[in-house]
């Protein structure tokens, strides 16, 4: 599950990397996760979101797929 994901990935929850591994596992668009972090994170930098929201679809996919 998602704990195994924070696991590989050195997740520490709170972050903001996590926070977008968190909405993406629970299967949001990109646009929806930008929007979500903006509000949380009115800091955060999209290159950054774009950055993680692959790397959360590549693991969770990743595990999906039965790795």
């Amino acid at each position: 599950g998602l704990g195994d994901v924070y696991k590989r990935q050195n997740l520490i929850k709170g972050t903001k990397k996590s926070y977008v591994f968190e909405l993406t596992a629970k299967g949001f668009e990109l646009d929806r996760v930008i929007r979500r972090m903006k509000k949380k994170f009115p800091e955060a930098n999209e290159k950054s979101i774009n950055l993680w929201y692959r790397m959360a679809k590549r693991n969770i996919n990743g595990k999906a797929k039965g790795k």
